[in-house]
């Protein structure tokens, strides 16, 4: 009896362990992975903001998220989501030539995602225009907002952007 006890509280183990690991996996890059597709601006007002697309797809054995950003037509920029052990990093290969390293830190806020600037790469001189923050606010399956504050000569200069699906 004491055997068939033992067989089942490692069993029982095995179970919760493979559970946890699965639970920790569905839950990878906090929901960003839920961005899958193709989107565009909701409601454009210009030509520019009509060709303009964010597409996200995963790589690397599904552990690195990327984020394709612009005009396909023209030079895009793209940021690659990974993980660091627990924490959720951001490297932004920017238009500019920099490279900022963003970490993703608790928001207060449900249904958000924030990245916080860590160190940077090719930065010529301290004043030049690099990112900073970044933050995903989840709307539903087919709406969410984008927001990305850069510093520019010492200041913040905060945007955003609401998209919609487009596959």
């Amino acid at each position: 009896m004491n055997s068939l006890l033992k067989l089942l509280l490692l069993l029982s183990c095995m179970v919760l362990a493979n559970f946890s690991v699965a639970q920790a996996e569905t839950h990878y890059f906090f929901g960003l992975e839920n961005l899958h597709g193709v989107w565009q601006v909701n409601k454009p007002e210009s030509e520019r903001e009509k060709a303009f697309q964010l597409k996200y797809h995963l790589i690397s054995k599904d552990k690195a998220f990327v984020e394709v950003y612009g005009d396909p037509a023209k030079q895009t920029t793209e940021t690659i989501f990974y993980r660091d052990g627990k924490d959720l990093m951001a490297t932004h290969y920017c238009a500019r030539g920099n490279q900022p390293r963003l970490k993703m830190f608790n928001s207060a806020q449900k249904n958000t995602v924030e990245f916080k600037f860590q160190d940077i790469t090719n930065l010529s001189n301290k004043n030049d225009a690099h990112m900073v923050r970044m933050k995903f606010t989840f709307i539903d399956k087919d709406h969410f907002e984008k927001e990305e504050v850069y510093l520019v000569n010492g200041k913040e200069e905060a945007s955003s952007m609401s998209l919609v699906r487009v596959n």
